[in-house]
């Protein structure tokens, strides 16, 4: 009896800390999730979440825009790529965000021309954002720009960004055995007359220095072609430091190499143009030979498989699925380029449904239309194969809730419209 007495008054007493003011409560345990598309990585996108990516790129048509999220990580596998084929657009863009792990990811633009508009990483009012062991390339214009906002970055890489290495105002920034190289080979875009050299730095930190540091611990710079380490703003406007200035006003430089940049007296920073970019990696559109059940019935689909995953037809899967829980419309406005997915509407017909399959292997290329689901602008990868669309499956079914299962005793695609999606 005594025994319950105390186990009960420690319960009490526990319960009564976790209130008072200042007491800490542990974070809410995150639930992991595995993803293979870049729709999968942008519907996973959510407070308390670990996200495991695959070695794979994932390609956004604009950003990957991550807001009011607490508690997420983004955890790569050997090469694990998020780019942007948008040269107007940042690749990641963090708001009113806490608690954020990014690690193991190349981060950049997948565009075949130079300049790049647009930065890397676009981060503001958020707070213990965390990259580890990342690759930031360009041709970003630079590779960060840091806004009232708390970032460390571990043994990471910031390299070819066309105008400068970034800028940070009102933030505090940490780098840990990074290396900068390679930066500011193109003339600022913007700039005077189209000739004016970027700094390798833009800090704001008028607002007191000691509040607003930015610090390089043991990093490597190397053969950055900008006109000065940093320019900073200060009480009497604006001061440029080169060589001699590394540790004035609010940054920090400790342990930290300094080879071949423009700043430094003698320098001559190579490379002056931009770094070639890897060639393409050639897709393959291979006949899918897997027998396809829908609802309990055999369908011969027009379908490819491409780099391991099966593409169907849009107008397809529409067509068979029209009369169903799963049912949508596909809308085309050749005006602005614009695919129009309706959930829960009837499909109509348009002629070439479920045509006989083509023969032979195919070169699919990513499909440049806009997508656009309820309205609402969404990702898919999707290429375009003899001027139609072929949408990754399992996207599908994600976006309308219908079951995908696979039989690989059977080499069988089912799918079920009675049962949900499960990832």
């Amino acid at each position: 009896m005594k025994k319950t007495k105390r186990i009960g008054l420690v319960m009490a007493i526990i319960m009564i800390l976790a209130l008072l003011p200042g007491t800490s409560v542990s974070a809410a345990a995150k639930k992991t999730v595995s993803v293979n598309s870049a729709q999968e990585l942008k519907n996973a996108i959510a407070s308390d979440t670990e996200i495991i990516l695959s070695g794979i790129t994932y390609t956004f048509s604009s950003d990957l825009d991550i807001s009011e999220v607490e508690n997420l990580s983004l955890v790569g596998t050997a090469g694990t790529k998020i780019v942007t084929t948008s040269e107007e657009d940042r690749v990641l863009k963090l708001q009113s965000c806490k608690n954020i792990s990014i690690s193991n990811i190349y981060l950049g633009h997948d565009i075949r021309t130079y300049p790049c508009m647009a930065g890397v990483l676009d981060i503001s009012e958020s707070e213990s954002v965390t990259f580890k062991n990342c690759d930031i390339y360009g041709c970003g214009k630079m590779g960060f720009r840091i806004y009232s906002s708390s970032i460390k970055f571990d043994d990471c890489t910031i390299r070819d960004c066309s105008s400068k290495i970034g800028s940070s105002w009102a933030s505090s920034v940490e780098f840990n055995k990074c290396v900068f190289k390679n930066n500011g080979y193109a003339n600022d875009p913007g700039g005077y007359s189209g000739s004016y050299k970027e700094n390798a730095l833009s800090l704001g930190c008028d607002e007191g220095y000691n509040t607003m540091l930015m610090v390089f611990n043991n990093c490597e710079f190397l053969n950055n072609n900008c006109a000065s380490f940093k320019m900073e703003s200060a009480e009497n406007g604006w001061e440029y430091f080169g060589d001699e200035g590394y540790n004035i006003g609010c940054t920090r430089v400790n342990n930290c190499t300094f080879t071949g940049n423009a700043w430094q007296s003698g320098a001559s920073p190579t490379p002056s143009t931009p770094p070639a970019l890897p060639p393409a990696p050639a897709l393959v559109a291979t006949p899918n030979n897997s027998t396809v059940i829908v609802n309990g019935k055999d369908v011969a689909f027009d379908a490819y498989t491409i780099s391991g995953n099966n593409y169907f037809k849009l107008r397809d899967l529409a067509f068979i699925l029209s009369g169903t829980e799963s049912q949508f419309e596909v809308g085309w406005d050749a005006s602005e380029n614009a695919i129009a997915l309706t959930s829960g509407e009837a499909y109509t017909a348009v002629g070439g449904e479920m045509a006989s399959k083509g023969a032979g292997n195919k070169t699919p290329v990513p499909t440049s239309s806009r997508i656009f689901l309820d309205g609402a602008e969404v990702a898919f990868t999707a290429y375009n194969i003899d001027g139609n669309n072929y949408f990754k499956l399992r996207d599908v079914g994600q976006t309308f809730d219908f079951g995908v299962d696979w039989d690989g005793a059977r080499n069988t695609i089912v799918i079920d419209t009675s049962k949900g999606y499960m990832t």
